[in-house]
């Protein structure tokens, strides 16, 4: 994801120069417990990392910093009601 995030940030760059809109989409994933055959969802993070890399870059904060200005946004528990729970 850190080798991609300047591309990221120029494509960001480009779309707020074009007034566009950026839908980061979070995939989900099968993790199996404990020989259950089913598994259970679990939320990629590559959604919550974007946001978080871009938060850190636009305001130049630390990862640390970053997260906890997006948690008392109350953006965490919209992108990634899990972390909060």
């Amino acid at each position: 994801f850190i080798s991609c995030l300047a591309a990221i940030l120029d494509f960001l760059r480009h779309a707020a120069i074009l007034r566009g809109d950026v839908l980061f989409v979070d995939g989900h994933t099968r993790s199996q417990d404990g020989g259950s055959s089913k598994g259970s969802l679990r939320s990629g993070g590559l959604a919550m990392a974007a946001v978080l890399a871009v938060v850190a870059e636009t305001f130049r904060l630390d990862a640390f910093s970053a997260l906890s200005y997006l948690s008392s946004q109350v953006l965490v528990a919209a992108i990634r009601p899990d972390a909060v729970a």
